[in-house]
């Protein structure tokens, strides 16, 4: 299903601070944008607002022209997975486990998973190279060992779009560009959307189309990464 985001006059505060201040942006169905600029420029908070896990103080975004707020949680679910800066495991569950929680859209309660939901995790764990460690617990883990368990839930996920929020945090640069050749592989053969916040302007620039830099809650400049 091809999908397609537009934010339209985005603000965002918190409480009496504004972070984001009219933010007009369109993603198109397999775009690989980079989102770049300073800490504290809001770009890990325009990634939240576009997951609908913080809701825009202004403005509206639309998924394939439908208001976020209009769908589901499970609807927008099968749209849009996210893997988050700072996300904390909160049980020690076994890798395999944890990647197995990215079909919650698909699953009915209570039904065991079905051929489709194991193939789908099988495929995501070879992809991100953390099969070897499925039966392991998610606390023995290392800081990047993680982050590759969290990608393979959010591909297990199956859907359309990908949200990353400093996706190689934690990964040594032989992990980062492992990684970010996967991303970009999966965008190029299967036109899955890739949005992902990168502080390393380098490989933001190697590995997106397109780039946006923000700069105190506003967009700066964007366009090609050498246009930026």
């Amino acid at each position: 299903m091809a999908v397609g985001i537009k934010i339209r006059e985005l603000c965002f505060s918190y409480g009496s601070q504004e972070v984001l201040s009219e933010i007009n942006m369109v993603v198109k169905p397999g775009d690989f944008i980079g989102i770049v600029g300073p800490n504290g420029s809001g770009k890990s908070t325009l990634l939240k607002n576009m997951a609908a896990l913080l809701r825009p103080t202004r403005g509206a975004i639309e998924i394939n022209s439908t208001g976020i707020e209009d769908y589901k949680r499970l609807e927008l679910a099968r749209l849009i997975a996210l893997v988050g800066q700072d996300q904390q495991p909160g049980f020690n569950f076994q890798v395999e486990e944890v990647v197995y929680t990215g079909r919650y859209p698909y699953k009915e309660r209570f039904r065991p998973p079905a051929g489709v939901d194991r193939q789908a995790v099988e495929r995501a764990m070879y992809l991100t190279g953390c099969y070897h460690l499925k039966d392991r617990d998610l606390f023995s883990l290392s800081g990047g060992e993680r982050q590759r368990v969290f990608l393979a839930r959010a591909l297990a996920q199956e859907t359309p779009v990908l949200l990353l929020d400093e996706p190689t945090a934690f990964l040594d640069m032989g992990y980062q560009v492992e990684l970010l050749q996967l991303l970009q592989g999966l965008n190029l053969r299967e036109k899955l959307t890739v949005v992902a916040v990168m502080h390393d302007l380098n490989l933001a620039s190697r590995y997106s189309r397109k780039l946006v830099m923000l700069n105190r809650g506003k967009i700066f400049a964007r366009g090609s990464p050498e246009e930026v």
